[in-house]
């Protein structure tokens, strides 16, 4: 018969494989270990920016990077000399506390969003806006067209520097008119 189904399922093509689409992956992994204001975050329209900016903070797609330093450099706790290199944590910048008040809260509202997740100076990603925008859309629009969406299904790439799903699925009660 008629009867509609519960529990849909949208398969998000190409999701994980560039920066644009890792965040999705990673904010189900980012909300599921972390505190806070997640029950009204993903079905509101108007905080789809936040929603983004939070994820990107907390589960950046890319996790880590390397620079070489040119001249000798002081740091607590040393010297990096140089032509040293150093491993830079972008996820763990996205968590400290004295950069952001409860750094472990998923805050759709947070007013500051100094993060990392795009790297910043003349390391800045260029595909940044592209991205931004990219998540915004997703996060509206899945709020405006289904009920009750969870990101579900979630495989993870095996990269240790590039975070993002191998696939995403996106599970929901039924679609709006």
């Amino acid at each position: 018969g008629g009867a509609e189904p519960t529990g849909r399922r949208l398969r998000c093509g190409g999701a994980g494989d560039c920066a644009a689409g890792a965040p999705w992956g990673s904010a189900r992994a980012a909300r599921r270990g972390v505190p806070g204001r997640r029950g009204r975050v993903g079905a509101d329209r108007a905080r789809a920016e936040g929603v983004m900016e939070e994820v990107l903070r907390l589960a950046p797609p890319v996790q880590m990077t390397m620079r070489t330093a040119l001249v000798d450099v002081d740091l607590p706790g040393g010297v990096l000399k140089a032509g040293g290199s150093a491993i830079l944590l972008i996820a763990a910048a996205g968590r400290d506390g004295a950069g952001f008040p409860e750094p472990l809260t998923f805050d759709a509202e947070r007013s500051d969003q100094g993060h990392l997740a795009f790297s910043g100076g003349i390391h800045y990603c260029l595909g940044a806006p592209l991205a931004r925008l990219e998540g915004r859309i997703v996060v509206a629009e899945l709020a405006r067209r289904l009920v009750a969406p969870r990101l579900e299904g979630l495989g993870d790439r095996d990269n240790r520097v590039l975070r993002g799903p191998s696939r995403l699925v996106v599970e929901y009660d039924a679609r709006r008119p």
